[in-house]
């Protein structure tokens, strides 16, 4: 009986102590990962019922981790001297990888704005709709992958609550075994030493149950939790691809106004053009009636000079025949 009841006490101790171990190693997640993601890695870790446990204890250790380090943490205080000068200004330290691409994230952004600034109201729907459309496609990659992980956890959520299920439900039956054997020894009046180790057998019976029962609970949590991760997943994919289906058919839209509008302007510029070339011959052909006219002018001018000639020639003839008279 002995033995028994120290088997018995050593399981309890190691169940219980599973509860509370630190992990060997710490659980590194992705940007995305939901709890559900969580408890899939915290299983595959510490084995299908540390699932919740492994959980809390990550949050507690780190808790536990940073309040620990800001208790035991000795500060040392300068010790200032009579004749100390004002304190100096504080040294800001910037990271200049991380300041530079702000600044290239910023300059990216200020190119873009001025870009769409300069587009046409067509142009501009089209580039904006086909930006909306890229992210949330992106969006809808990333909601599946977290949909997957949920499915998968889920799973590992099922199982675990089935054996905890048959867990719990024998410990169960084995308490109550215990506590039949302790009411009839009691019954039958046996030593009170037998009583008292059948006692300590129920007691610790009861606190293997509790302890299952207790895990049971949390297994329970957790599957709750791995499906509304599901569920909040699978509606979020829904509403993306539904939103991805508005920017698609807004995108065709935007692209045959676009179309229209470019065919618009090619002809309005083949018009224009054409005008052009119209005004253009038309400068040419008075260009040539006016150095025709030019050319006759200067002709004239020159026979009426000739002319002017001619006459004071005459004139002067006449003069000098009339003095001789």
């Amino acid at each position: 009986m002995k033995v028994q009841t120290k088997a018995v006490l050593a399981l309890a101790i190691a169940s219980s102590a599973s509860a509370f171990a630190p992990n060997s190693s710490p659980m590194i997640l992705p940007k995305t990962a939901s709890s559900s993601v969580a408890l899939e890695m915290a299983t595959e870790q510490n084995g299908e019922m540390s699932v919740v446990n492994n959980l809390g204890k990550a949050a507690m250790s780190l808790m536990t981790a940073s309040a620990l380090a800001f208790s035991t943490s000795t500060m040392v205080l300068p010790v200032e001297a009579a004749h100390a000068k004002a304190p100096a200004a504080e040294v800001v330290v910037v990271d200049k990888k991380a300041a530079k691409k702000a600044a290239e994230e910023k300059a990216k952004a200020d190119a873009e704005k001025a870009a769409i600034a300069k587009m046409g109201k067509e142009e501009k729907e089209v580039y904006l709709t086909k930006k909306n459309l890229s992210l949330a496609e992106s969006s809808l990659k990333e909601y599946k992958k977290v949909v997957s992980d949920a499915k998968g956890a889920k799973s590992k959520a099922d199982k675990v609550l089935k054996s905890q299920t048959k867990t719990t439900a024998n410990a169960k039956k084995s308490l109550a075994e215990a506590s039949k054997k302790l009411q009839a020894a009691k019954k039958q009046q046996m030593p009170t030493s037998a009583i008292k180790e059948l006692s300590e057998i129920e007691s610790e019976k009861k606190a293997v149950a509790s302890a299952e029962e207790s895990k049971l609970k949390a297994a329970g949590a957790a599957k709750s939790t791995a499906e509304k991760q599901l569920k909040d997943g699978t509606g979020a994919v829904k509403k993306t691809e539904d939103s991805i289906k508005k920017e698609q058919k807004k995108l065709k839209k935007a692209e045959k106004a676009y179309g229209k509008f470019l065919k618009n302007e090619k002809k309005a510029k083949a018009k224009a053009a054409k005008k052009l070339a119209e005004e253009k011959k038309k400068f040419q052909k008075l260009e040539q009636e006016a150095k025709k006219l030019k050319s006759k002018e200067s002709a004239t001018e020159k026979e009426l000079q000739a002319k002017a000639k001619a006459l004071e020639a005459e004139k002067k003839a006449i003069e000098k025949m009339q003095s001789k008279m």
